[in-house]
């Protein structure tokens, strides 16, 4: 135990030291509102003349504003969006009325910017009923497209520039993929589904493309990637809790080889053909025909090339490895479109079919088997302005003043049958990574949390854009008036609840382009567009910069590039500076080339493939 220290003697009483009790007994003046330390009554200080005091960007953005002239253009205003939420019922035309728990009316409301339908949803044997928002109700594809919206959203991807999303999410037998998709049969209207009526209307709007803006160059490029979720199969590892993969297929390679395969059939007379060179030697290798055969003419190797999701620094993730053809003309593409189905359709009979395999031989080797499948159609439009100028540079490269990119999504997610007993996908498969990742990034819209987890699947980098709010989101949430499936058809509903209350549209970011162009609406009442590069303008800037650093350096600029600039520990930030400014010219010159190669490239596809 401390023991106790006397006080000393200088100490008072109360064991102060006399100065300390002088400063306590001092009193306190009392604080005046004169004497108030706020920051409305603070008097900046002088500064100094033609010295201006540090404030932030915004404080700079609100006195340029103030000092505006009549005579300029009014800032761009910020707008968002809010998606458009859709509800589908299926066709159950041997449901009795007793065994329906859902019913549709007409909102009075207006919830989530635009009112819409009120669905009701009630409890089997229960008085418990939920309704849910949402913004209209589709009973068939023609619907899907037109009536939620996404039929003008394709037309302002060809016209402004703004990316969109149809993304249909719901339980199993409700109709989903043959609302999307179609019925995959030759005839009718609506035998490609929705995606049919995107080939046409991103067409039109083409024709008035090239009406509006003579000269300007548009291009369409279709791709397709199946998303196949693999569980591997390990002895005494129960199903639902192995652990899920996402592995990427290439459907639109998969769609034209088995049409390739089917033309060869059909002329029986004719010999099988054979290769022309040793090139063609190669890229079969003895093993027949395949998707790899397709992917490696496209893209002129030897072998197939993998699909795999990389994310580029402006124009944020994409499919790196695809086949990715230029549609000629709204016919072509809508041919396209099917072949990308014929590779869908074929990738899930291949998934339903390793379902059914014995559980046995794939425990024994540690194969990978199927479970279910997500299928991303994606139509990229270009769209590149008449006029420009040649390089300086003296490549011979035309450096185009605007090219705007966009893209069209239409993504059919798989739905999940919790029915006991059923094969792939069924009662007790192994969770759906994609799914539960999507899901994941829904609730951190719907909560607005700072992150949204666009990185935990492959799916959702693919859909990045929509969930983001660079690109327009459609969603069509397919459920069952059956009372059975009152569960699946609540977890459906509580998603399209969240997508329609968290995810907004606000549009993409543009380079060398302040003013983002013109729009058909105006640029208070449309979002941005996703991707717009300037390259004229840019590769003018980059190469005065890097003339002006060249010559405060005592370089010579002529012939100079970014790998014959050398750094070291003892490297000055302009040398830094310099070769980044020739790096980066050095890409946009790239990307300027690269309509020509996707050209190049679907030329020897056709010329394989489809003559």
């Amino acid at each position: 135990v401390a023991r106790r220290v006397p006080p000393d003697e200088n100490d008072d009483d109360t064991g102060r030291t006399p100065a300390a009790s002088l400063l306590k007994t001092t009193r306190r003046q009392p604080r005046t509102q004169a004497s108030t330390p706020s920051t409305a009554f603070r008097t900046p200080p002088p500064t100094a003349r033609g010295i201006e005091p540090r404030t932030t960007e915004s404080a700079r953005a609100r006195r340029a504003a103030t000092t505006r002239s009549p005579g300029d253009s009014p800032p761009r205003v910020s707008h968002s969006e809010p998606a458009v939420v859709a509800v589908h019922t299926g066709e159950e035309p041997d449901l009795k009325l007793a065994d329906a728990c859902l019913a549709v009316e007409e909102s009075t409301t207006d919830v989530g910017g635009g009112g819409g339908v009120r669905v009701t949803l009630n409890r089997p044997r229960t008085t418990l009923k939920k309704t849910y928002e949402l913004s209209t109700v589709v009973s068939n594809s023609n619907e899907c497209f037109d009536k939620t919206g996404f039929a003008a959203a394709t037309r302002a991807a060809v016209l402004d520039g703004v990316s969109c999303a149809l993304i249909t999410t719901g339980i199993h037998g409700s109709g989903k993929s043959r609302l999307v998709r179609g019925h995959g049969a030759d005839g009718g209207a609506d035998h490609l589904g929705a995606c049919g009526y995107v080939a046409s209307v991103v067409f039109d709007a083409v024709d008035e493309v090239k009406a509006s803006h003579p000269g300007d160059v548009v291009t369409v490029a279709v791709s397709a990637i199946a998303d196949v979720i693999t569980a591997p199969v390990a002895p005494g590892v129960p199903v639902a809790r192995r652990k899920t993969h996402e592995v990427l297929v290439d459907a639109l390679a998969a769609g034209i080889e088995l049409a390739s395969a089917h033309r060869d059939d059909d002329d029986a007379d004719e010999a099988p053909r054979k290769s022309t060179g040793e090139e063609d030697d190669n890229v079969r290798g003895g093993r027949g025909g395949g998707a790899g055969a397709v992917s490696a003419v496209f893209h002129g190797a030897t072998s197939s090339v993998g699909v795999n999701v990389r994310e580029h620094p402006t124009r944020g993730f994409y499919a790196e490895g695809c086949v990715e053809i230029v549609a000629e003309d709204a016919e072509d593409c809508a041919r396209l479109v099917a072949l990308a189905s014929d590779g869908f359709r074929a990738k899930e009979r291949e998934v339903r079919e390793s379902g059914r395999a014995t559980s046995a031989l794939a425990a024994s080797n540690g194969s990978f088997a199927g479970e279910r499948v997500h299928c991303l159609l994606a139509l990229r439009i270009t769209r590149r302005s008449a006029r420009g100028r040649l390089d300086p540079a003296g490549c011979g490269v035309w450096l185009p003043e605007t090219e705007t990119t966009s893209e069209i999504v239409v993504a059919d997610v798989a739905s999940i049958d919790r029915k006991k007993g059923s094969s792939a996908g069924g009662g007790g498969a192994a969770e759906d990574a994609a799914v539960k990742a999507f899901g994941r990034c829904v609730d951190a819209l719907a909560d607005s949390r700072s992150h949204v987890p666009c990185r935990d699947s492959k799916f959702t980098r693919l859909v990045s854009k929509a969930l983001s709010g660079i690109a327009r989101l459609f969603a069509v949430v397919c459920v069952s008036r059956n009372a059975s499936r009152h569960d699946e058809s609540d977890a459906a509903l509580q998603l399209a609840r969240k997508i329609r209350r968290g995810v907004r549209a606000t549009g993409g970011k543009q380079r060398g382009d302040a003013g983002g162009g013109p729009s058909v609406s105006g640029p208070s009442t449309r979002p941005r567009p996703d991707h717009r590069v300037a390259y004229a303008a840019e590769c003018e800037r980059l190469d005065e910069e890097a003339r002006d650093l060249a010559e405060r350096l005592g370089v010579s600029i002529a012939g100079l590039t970014s790998g014959a600039v050398a750094l070291d520990m003892e490297s000055g930030d302009d040398l830094l500076a310099l070769r980044d400014a020739l790096a980066e010219g050095e890409r946009l010159r790239a990307e300027v080339g690269r309509g020509a190669e996707r050209a190049e490239r679907s030329r020897r596809v056709r010329e394989r493939f489809l003559s």
